[in-house]
């Protein structure tokens, strides 16, 4: 459980259940992200439902303006939860965020991940974000000289959005298949890289005992083939892709997969730094060795 402004807060369905947590936190309201989840405070607090299944495929978008007007509109402190408080839940909160702060959704996503560390929707909901962000902008435009929200024209302007985000969800185009395929391609030299780490790992553990110089040199050596790839290297890299376009047919399961490999690569790319600490050690050692 997370608090995301002084009466909002973000969690799972475990903190949904809790009652110490409920009394602590004074919370009056709560709105569910998930379907067939049970509503454990029924008869203390005012309660709003969305009914919608953690994938890729859901167009979630469409249930944004009546979460916004929700979380607009009650008193009290507010919990938001689904089941795990990492897809739905963070997805709905994030949009409020862009709405409440009228900031893109990046800077939503930023902001709530660095309070939620659990916050990681799936990727399309990530980028039904980016179409709120649009939607967001353009009610802010039209409703600036009003003063008071018009949820009606915040519904309005969504659905306009839902037939080309379903098209892009659902039926992604062929560019867009070209681009999810190149990026699982190079998701497969990360795996590699990563695979290299952990018998890197391995081999400090076990070297003064079973090591000997030659076999550090030759990690040594494996360690900047791998990640000291210069200018020249990427180049030939990326024209080898470039050739191989055609032999690449993705289905829309490739797709999805593949766009949730990128989310998850962008999870592990969040501790490379730490990760790039430790390689630059191991290499010292080894010289030193």
């Amino acid at each position: 459980m997370s608090q995301i402004y002084d009466n909002l807060y973000l969690g799972n369905i475990t903190t949904s259940r809790d009652p110490a947590f409920f009394k602590k936190s004074n919370i009056k309201n709560v709105l569910v992200a998930g379907k067939n989840l049970k509503r454990s405070f029924i008869n203390q607090c005012n309660y709003h439902q969305i009914q919608i299944s953690d994938n890729p495929t859901t167009i979630i978008l469409k249930y944004w303006p009546e979460s916004v007007q929700f979380l607009s509109s009650v008193v009290g402190n507010t919990l938001v939860h689904c089941q795990g408080g990492k897809s739905r839940s963070a997805s709905t909160v994030m949009a409020y965020v862009v709405f409440k702060e009228n900031i893109t959704a990046q800077e939503s996503i930023t902001r709530v991940r660095k309070l939620h560390k659990f916050a990681y929707p799936n990727p399309g909901f990530l980028k039904q974000l980016e179409y709120w962000e649009d939607i967001v902008k353009e009610y802010k435009k039209i409703n600036s000289s009003k003063n008071s929200e018009d949820f009606k024209l915040l519904e309005e302007l969504t659905s306009t959005k839902l037939n080309e985000v379903t098209q892009l969800i659902i039926k992604p185009s062929q560019e867009q298949l070209t681009e999810a395929n190149q990026k699982l391609n190079f998701f497969e030299d990360f795996d590699a890289d990563q695979k290299t780490d952990k018998i890197l790992k391995k081999t400090n553990n076990q070297k003064l005992k079973k090591e000997n110089q030659s076999l550090k040199d030759k990690f040594e050596t494996e360690f900047q083939n791998e990640y000291e790839q210069d200018d020249n290297e990427q180049n030939d890299f990326d024209d080898k892709q470039e050739q191989q376009l055609d032999q690449y047919q993705l289905t829309q399961k490739d797709y999805l997969n593949s766009i949730a490999k990128i989310e998850n690569l962008n999870l592990q790319s969040r501790n490379q730094e730490d990760q790039n600490d430790t390689k630059e050690e191991q290499k010292s050692n080894f010289k030193n060795e």
